[in-house]
């Protein structure tokens, strides 16, 4: 058994995957036709600035999404754009890590209630997580808010049976952070909004998504 505290990467991971380009439970099509029309603004300006987010929080990393990094549902969504920024409160104990991760995504208007309901009930299938609704932050043309609590701090899972490598029977230990998470849309893009750690606050989520929402053109 060993503890794994890469708690930075999963968070990232997780949510980038879900709102930028909702490739999470949909594996790429090397048939998979790129979107042509790109987005009209310069998504790296919908970002929070290091001036935007809390006191103690710095930039981490941020990303624009590729047409290649897409899979074949998010395409056939009408994908046109994709960018994701992730701020973190440091911390000697990787367990009271704070993060902040905002990813935004352009698509058809037409496509977006359900790219918003895809979202949710993807990050609600975390059988790890206790999902709590929260009152609509009222953002945009369609938004929606839920915490999620861990049900333990860490999670025990098997690790896949691999005879090569002896790991048969072997498991892992995963530490899990509660979170807020925001979502939102204005006309044809498409925003996530996760706090995570002890810093979790849904004010302050709220908050920080008003802000972005005013960045978008």
């Amino acid at each position: 058994m060993h503890r794994s505290y890469s708690l930075i990467a999963t968070v990232l991971l997780c949510a980038i995957i879900l709102a930028a380009g909702c490739t999470q439970n949909a594996g790429k099509s090397a048939g998979a036709t790129l979107p042509t029309t790109a987005p009209v603004q310069d998504l790296t300006t919908l970002g929070l600035s290091p001036s935007e987010v809390p006191d103690g929080y710095v930039l981490s990393d941020s990303r624009v999404k590729q047409p290649e990094d897409m899979n074949k549902f998010a395409l056939d969504l009408g994908w046109q754009g994709g960018y994701a920024i992730h701020f973190v409160k440091p911390s000697s104990n990787p367990l009271t890590i704070s993060e902040i991760l905002q990813s935004v995504a352009v698509y058809p208007a037409s496509n977006i209630k359900e790219l918003l309901t895809y979202a949710v009930n993807g990050e609600k299938s975390d059988k790890d997580m206790i999902f709590t609704d929260l009152p609509s932050p009222g953002i945009g043309d369609y938004s929606n808010a839920f915490s999620g609590k861990a049900s333990a701090q860490f999670i025990v899972k098997p690790e896949e049976n691999n005879p090569l490598s002896g790991k048969i029977g072997t498991t892992e230990t995963v530490a899990k952070k509660d979170f807020v998470e925001i979502v939102f849309s204005k006309g044809n893009t498409f925003e996530v909004f996760r706090m995570s750690g002890p810093d979790a606050n849904y004010t302050i989520l709220k908050g920080l998504a008003e802000t972005a929402y005013q960045k978008i053109a």
